[in-house]
């Protein structure tokens, strides 16, 4: 993962950013793991977290607000 995250930040970052919400919303993972399944997956998941490279909170432009010319279909 590692080596993954150090050639696409923007991979690492939203990564990053939906294991965090997996940890901080503890309600997400119990929908799908009996509770003593979730906190051990959350546990891994902070435990992973400590060995991964820090990522900026934000990039410069997200791929989903740039512009693309949408083709006209006639």
């Amino acid at each position: 993962m590692q080596k993954a995250f150090d050639k696409d930040k923007k991979l690492a970052l939203t990564v990053t950013l939906n294991l965090k919400n997996l940890v901080e919303k503890p309600e997400i993972l119990a929908k799908w793991l009996p509770r003593n399944e979730a906190s051990t997956v959350a546990s891994k998941i902070e435990a992973l977290f400590k060995e991964l490279p820090k990522v900026d909170s934000k990039w410069d432009k997200p791929w989903w607000n740039t512009e693309v010319e949408t083709p006209i279909i006639q």
